[in-house]
Parts: C-alpha cells; sequence; structure tokens
C-alpha cells in the first residue's frame, strides 16, 4: 500500500511538514524574542523617565526614590501585561488560531468584568494619583478620616496602616478623600499648659519662655526642632484654669517625643517654682447610675 501511496509523496509531505513547522516555530522564536528585549527596554526607560519627571518635583531625596521606585514598578507592570497580551495574540495568529472567537469571548469577559469590579477599577484609579502625586508613602503618619496610624504598605487597590493600639487597618482607596499626612516635610508639636485661675501670668510666661530655650539648646533636641517656637500666650480662660499654648516645628514624626518631654520639664519646673495647678475633679455618682 506504501508503495503504491509512493516513497516521493510521503517524502515531499514530511519535507513540507518539517517546513511549515520549521517557519512557524521560527516565527514563534523571534516573538519571543522581541518580547524579552521589550521587556527589558520597558524597565529600564521607566525607570529613567519616572525618576527624572519626580525630581524636578520638591522633596527630599528619600521621598523622591520611593515615589519613583513605586511609580515605576506600576506602570512596569502595566507594560508588562500588555507586551504579554500583545505577544500572546501574535503567537496564536502565527499559529494560524483564529482571532476573532478569542477577541469576542475577552470582549464579554471584560464587560463582565467591569460591571462587577466597579470598587476595584475605582480602588485602583485613586491608588494610582496618590502614588503619583505623592500624598504620603510607606513610613508616614496619616490620619484618614476617624482613623491615624502609620503606613506600612501601599498598593494601587489598598492602603494599610497601623494604629496605636497595633491595629493594622487596610483602607480601599476609593475610600480616602481627605487625608492628613503628619510627617510631610515637616511636623508640628502643640505644646499645651494648664495651671489654676489664680496663677500668676507672668511668672506662667516666664517658666514657658525659658523651658522652650532651654529645650531648643538641648543637644538631645535641637537638630529635631526646624523653627523656634512660636509662643501664642495664653489662649483659653476657663473656670478651673488658663491655658497657655505654643507650637514648635520639628522634623517628620519627632513632634510626638519632644512635646512629651516638654510637658514633662514645665510641669516639674510649675511644681519647683510653686505655681498652682488646675484642681482635680471627682466625679461621685448616686442612684442608677452608680450601680450601671
Amino acid at each position: 500500500m506504501i508503495g503504491d501511496f509512493g516513497w516521493d509523496n510521503i517524502v515531499d509531505w514530511s519535507g513540507d511538514v518539517v517546513s511549515y513547522a520549521t517557519s512557524r516555530l521560527l516565527a514563534v522564536a523571534i516573538v519571543v524574542v522581541v518580547t524579552i528585549v521589550s521587556l527589558r527596554l520597558l524597565r529600564s526607560l521607566v525607570q529613567r523617565i519616572v525618576k527624572q519627571v519626580l525630581a524636578s518635583r520638591e522633596g527630599s531625596s528619600r521621598e523622591v526614590n520611593q515615589r519613583a521606585t513605586t511609580l515605576a514598578a506600576l506602570v512596569e507592570s502595566t507594560g508588562r501585561y500588555l507586551i504579554f497580551f500583545i505577544a500572546a495574540l501574535t503567537i496564536l495568529g502565527t499559529l494560524g488560531i483564529s482571532l476573532a472567537p478569542v477577541l469576542a469571548s475577552a470582549g464579554i469577559a471584560g464587560i463582565a468584568v467591569a460591571f462587577g469590579a466597579q470598587s476595584l477599577i475605582a480602588d485602583t484609579f485613586n491608588g494610582f494619583f496618590i502614588l503619583l502625586e505623592g500624598q504620603f508613602g510607606v513610613g508616614d503618619f496619616i490620619r484618614v478620616g476617624g482613623l491615624s496610624g502609620t503606613v506600612e504598605e501601599m498598593s494601587m487597590r489598598r492602603t494599610v496602616i497601623r494604629s496605636m493600639d497595633g491595629a493594622a487597618v487596610t483602607i480601599p482607596n476609593s475610600e480616602i478623600r481627605t487625608v492628613e499626612n503628619l510627617s510631610k516635610g515637616w511636623s508640628r508639636a502643640v505644646v499645651e499648659v494648664s495651671v489654676a485661675p489664680e496663677a500668676d501670668e507672668r511668672k506662667v510666661m516666664e517658666i514657658f519662655t525659658d523651658m522652650l530655650d532651654d529645650i531648643h539648646e538641648d543637644p538631645e533636641f535641637e537638630d529635631k526642632i526646624v523653627e523656634p517656637a512660636n509662643i501664642l500666650g495664653m489662649t483659653a480662660v476657663e473656670p478651673n484654669r488658663l491655658v497657655f499654648r505654643a507650637f514648635i516645628k520639628t522634623q517628620p514624626m519627632e513632634q510626638f517625643a519632644l512635646g512629651r518631654e516638654l510637658q514633662r520639664r514645665i510641669r516639674e519646673r510649675l511644681l519647683a517654682e510653686g505655681v498652682p495647678l488646675p484642681p482635680r475633679t471627682l466625679d461621685i455618682l448616686s442612684g442608677p447610675q452608680a450601680r450601671a
């Protein structure tokens, strides 16, 4: 039977198959090589462009590098998926597979996903602009709505902050409307001193000013203070106390330690000078409230 068919026909058919397979495999190999080269060019180009753009804006070197790295990873990831998608379509076309059914299925699936993932899209868009504008970064102390804490993780979809009580709070980026960044550029320590209404105002202001000058010259804190204190003086008169206040501009995230130390020193000085402090109050409950 083979003899009837002819060895020449078999050889010709085999040669055609080998030639066809070789040409297709060569085309696929070319697509793979082009894909690899494109990915490497994308990485190099994205990192260079993003760093140049961010370097032209205000900010410290740490902030620029942080934002450049984050945005470069984001844009590179998006470009990588696009390159892979184009490469896959090209390979399918090279192998003779019709792309019409594939594209139609992808279109239908895309519509279904779009309807079901509107919040995900909103998260991604808002996350992109948060990263692009440098509103905050990992390590910053922020307030979002009624929540506050240190940013531990950031992505296009969500932001994770560590609250003061140690809880890890996950916030979808689409829910971040107004954010307070307490560690961007500089921070401010608000120092408040309360004394009894009968206290001598001039004596309190003298102690207040001396303590602020002392901590500004303290080697432990002088590098953490950006500007001399802005003393507002007496800012409130209440039935059981007088309130004095000052603002001190500090390095990012140094306001808490500085404020605590100042409060301690001022209280010790007030007690040493005999300045009366506000009276302590004790609420005594009776009746149903006491039993609750």
